[in-house]
């Protein structure tokens, strides 16, 4: 990918940190958390997704969620940076960045170009 190691490790890490909370919230309520994650490379772009158990997300969460506004959902004093970082880089390399929150799954979907 054309991204620097930090880039890297920031990008999944944060991806995969919230994927991992949602599902054990998730797995809270009873249910089987899943985490999905897939990386891949496609006609000069390179495609993740995850998608992640979830519970039913607010109507407010879904409309700051990865915005400069965000909010976490992990409660504390916990300030939600990591999905700002994740829209931060997308955009430094260009890309797109894409979500849904059906029923309880979540799904993010990210294309990178190939460009370095």
């Amino acid at each position: 990918m054309p991204l620097s190691e930090y880039e890297l490790v920031s990008l999944i890490g944060n991806i995969l940190d919230n994927a991992m909370d949602a599902a054990c919230e998730y797995k809270d309520s009873g249910k089987q958390g899943n985490i999905f994650f897939s990386c891949r490379k496609q006609s000069g772009i390179w495609i993740l997704v995850c998608q992640n158990s979830t519970v039913p997300l607010q109507n407010e969460t879904i409309e700051r969620i990865f915005t400069k506004r965000s909010q976490s959902t992990k409660g504390g004093n916990h300030e939600g940076i990591g999905t700002q970082q994740i829209m931060y880089i997308v955009k430094k390399h260009d890309g797109t960045l894409d979500f849904t929150a059906i029923d309880e799954t979540f799904t993010l979907k990210i294309k990178i170009p190939d460009v370095k």
